[in-house]
């Protein structure tokens, strides 16, 4: 946590914030041209951004959220002795990407491609249209 030890600042309202304007500036995960940068001549602008988002939530660098991102990315399931913490932050930063349209439900370890059924949706809950 370094400067904000005690402060929690990757809430869920953070990483939300955090996909909505990643998809915005630089689109969805599987357009990016490597799976850590988005590529097409807009890395340097990314490199801006996260050193740029991390003053905002009160992170010490854009490394800091760049971690958070690579939760998102992430495809296997937190190993087991990993900390309460860890697991919350993948929970929370693969939802958030998920809402926002950053990744795909294929993106979730353990499942298909093919999103559930719309019988299996959560009433009072959408899916994003991909």
């Amino acid at each position: 946590m370094g400067k904000n030890r005690g402060v929690r600042i990757w809430t869920a309202a953070a990483h939300n914030l955090l996909y909505q304007e990643l998809v915005k500036r630089f689109g969805r995960l599987p357009e990016w041209e490597t799976n850590n940068r988005p590529g097409r001549g807009l890395d340097f602008e990314y490199d801006l951004f996260c050193e740029s988002f991390a003053k905002i939530v009160g992170a010490d660098s854009g490394d800091a959220v760049r971690q958070q991102i690579a939760f998102a990315r992430q495809e296997t399931l937190p190993n087991v002795k990993s900390s309460r913490s860890m697991v919350s932050n993948f929970v929370l930063n693969k939802a958030a990407a998920y809402h926002a349209g950053f990744i795909l439900f294929a993106n979730f370890p353990g499942v298909s491609s093919a999103p559930p059924s719309r019988s299996s949706t959560i009433p009072g809950t959408t899916r994003p249209s991909m």
